[in-house]
C-alpha cells in the first residue's frame, strides 16, 4: 500500500449529467467514510461560481444518493469552481491558482496530472501539463 498523498482532486465537466448523477454522490460518500480530505476542485464552461456548483452538489445528492448534512457540509467546505474552457490555456492558470494552496502541503513529487485518453486534443490533462510545467 503506497502512502502517496494526492494535493487536490480535480474533475472536468463538473456542472454535466456525469457529475450530478455520479461524481458528487459518490464525493459524499468518500467525505463520509474518511477517504477524501483534499481541496475538490471542478471546472466547467458555465458562467457559475462555487456557490452555484455547491447548490448543484447539493440537488445531486439530494436526488441520486441521499443528503448526508454533516458529509455534505465537510464537501462543500473542499469544493472549489474553476470556470472556463479547457482548451484555453487561461483556464489551466486558474486551476494553477486553486492548486497552489493545496500544492503548498506537498511534501513528495510535484503535481503530475494523468491522462488515459487517447487523443491530445481531447484530453484536458494534457493541456494542463503544458500550462501548469
Amino acid at each position: 500500500m503506497s502512502d502517496s498523498h494526492s494535493d487536490a482532486l480535480v474533475f472536468f465537466g463538473a456542472t454535466g449529467d456525469l457529475a450530478y448523477k455520479k461524481i458528487f454522490p459518490a464525493l459524499q460518500a468518500m467525505v463520509k467514510r474518511g477517504h477524501l480530505d483534499v481541496p475538490v476542485i471542478g471546472v466547467a464552461k458555465a458562467g457559475w461560481g462555487v456557490d452555484e456548483l455547491r447548490a448543484r452538489a447539493r440537488d445531486s445528492v439530494e436526488q441520486h444518493g441521499g443528503l448526508d448534512a454533516a458529509a455534505f457540509n465537510t464537501l462543500c467546505g473542499m469544493l472549489r469552481y474553476v470556470d472556463g474552457d479547457y482548451k484555453d490555456s487561461a483556464t489551466f492558470q486558474a486551476l494553477r491558482e486553486q492548486l497552489g494552496a493545496a500544492s503548498a502541503r506537498r511534501t513528495t513529487s510535484p503535481f503530475r496530472p494523468h491522462c488515459s485518453g487517447s487523443s491530445s486534443s481531447s484530453c484536458p490533462v494534457r493541456a494542463a501539463q503544458a500550462a501548469l510545467a
